[in-house]
């Protein structure tokens, strides 16, 4: 096993373009689909009717948001970047009511309306109290600032989540579904190999030189598992350092729990290559497979956008479903233990499964 693996080895140091192909293409189109969540976002703004005052108040509560810096500007020099598409939105602040400018939609929008909406329901909410009170309303807003000092009392933090909602991060979706989506390429793309061996009688070369029948299966489908993680993990690292990307606590356990995915997918290799009667046949069925399974799976969006009850159930089926599961249960949905054990267990008897019809289909076509 370790010949086949030291092989493999010496293959993709002399031709990585595959590998490092797959690494990049993971990387744009993550970066791409998700770059909303990897970066602040600068909106140029400029006020109407506000005092210097207001405007350094409003300022500084808005750009309390992580995602969003607000940043105050001349009104021409707004309009001249919207004009030229420099910028993708601009706000108007005014004191009882704010206005979005658009030039490009983009899914932000709607965050940001969100933000800015929470912003002034609490400033009207508290010009109405003062006007009710009788009191000038900044010495209101500063009482009821100085009010939520979080060291005057201490919360426990909880979440609910209805049965109609979900948890979503723009950001880890397009990283896990297109790690996910890509991997399936190198992982069976690999397995393909053991067929194009057996068409041009390598295979029987490898057995009369001692090796044993095992050994050569199993030294090309570790290595393919090996190759499928270590992409995906050079993937999350870069993620995870270099682009800051939050994987709210959980980064070291994506790494773990999706072993099961990928040996799914290598099982699912074996049982394609088991069916199939020639090399050329897989190169036209991978991309097939792949893309039908990222769609059905969620890695695109979000599974639970879908309304379909037929796609819903066949999505049951697909190993992408339950990666994103666990990948997701890890970070965002903070799982404990045992809420992992359903998915990693489907992922593992799907593997298993797939495996043993793949290898027997493969030993009686060779026979």
């Amino acid at each position: 096993m370790g010949t086949i693996i030291w092989s493999y080895i010496q293959t993709i140091k002399r031709q990585p373009l595959f590998i490092l192909g797959m690494i990049g293409l993971t990387i744009l189109f993550a970066s791409i689909l998700g770059q909303g969540s990897f970066s602040e976002v600068t909106i140029p703004a400029y006020t109407e009717g506000l005092t210097e005052e207001q405007s350094d108040s409003y300022l500084a509560r808005l750009n309390e948001h992580d995602r969003f810096h607000i940043q105050l500007e001349e009104r021409t020099d707004v309009e001249t970047k919207l004009r030229k598409n420099v910028a993708q939105m601009a706000l108007i602040l005014r004191e009882g009511n704010f206005e979005i400018l658009v030039a490009t939609e983009t899914e932000n929008i709607y965050s940001l309306e969100t933000h800015i909406s929470a912003f002034y329901r609490e400033q009207n909410l508290i010009r109405t109290a003062a006007d009710q009170l009788g009191i000038d309303k900044t010495e209101l807003e500063k009482e009821v600032l100085a009010s939520l000092n979080p060291q005057m009392f201490t919360v426990d933090e909880m979440t609910y989540k209805g049965q109609t909602s979900f948890l979503y991060d723009q950001g880890l979706q397009a990283l896990f579904g297109f790690s996910l989506f890509f991997v399936i390429y190198s992982v069976m793309y690999m397995v393909n190999i053991i067929v194009i061996q057996k068409e041009q009688g390598i295979w029987d070369r490898l057995i009369l030189s001692g090796l044993k029948k095992t050994e050569i299966y199993l030294g090309h489908l570790v290595f393919s598992l090996l190759l499928g993680y270590m992409q995906i993990f050079i993937v999350f690292f870069l993620f995870k350092y270099a682009f800051g990307v939050e994987f709210y606590g959980g980064f070291w356990i994506t790494l773990l729990v999706v072993i099961p995915y990928l040996f799914a997918i290598v099982s699912i290799g074996v049982l394609i290559a088991g069916f199939i009667k020639s090399a050329q046949q897989v190169n036209v069925i991978i991309p097939i497979v792949s893309v039908s399974f990222a769609m059905l799976g969620g890695a695109y969006w979000p599974i639970e956008i879908v309304t379909s009850d037929i796609i819903r159930t066949i999505s049951y089926f697909v190993p992408v479903t339950y990666g994103m599961e666990l990948l997701k249960g890890a970070t965002l949905f903070q799982w404990s233990f045992h809420q992992f054990i359903f998915p990693t267990a489907v992922l593992v008897f799907m593997g298993v499964l797939a495996m043993g019809v793949g290898l027997n289909l493969m030993e009686r076509k060779q026979t």
